[in-house]
């Protein structure tokens, strides 16, 4: 078998942040907006990853998932 989508459904208080963030700051366009629920992607072709992490090295709180954001924000 092999998978060919992942769709991760996130539950938010509020749709309007989270169309700020996925829309404005990350870049990507609304596909979809059926008021209870808006979907948010690209239709460029990229490659998957997903990284899953307790904490962030040595003890430390997840900055390093910011950061990697912020570096990707900036290319």
């Amino acid at each position: 078998m092999k998978i060919k989508r992942i769709v991760a459904n996130i539950e938010t208080q509020d749709i309007s942040k989270a169309s700020y963030f996925y829309g404005e700051v990350l870049g990507l366009d609304q596909l979809m907006d059926m008021g209870f629920i808006a979907t948010y992607g690209s239709h460029e072709k990229m490659s998957t990853q997903v990284s899953f992490l307790l904490e962030g090295g040595s003890g430390h709180l997840c900055l390093i998932c910011q950061l990697r954001l912020m570096i990707l924000m900036t290319r």
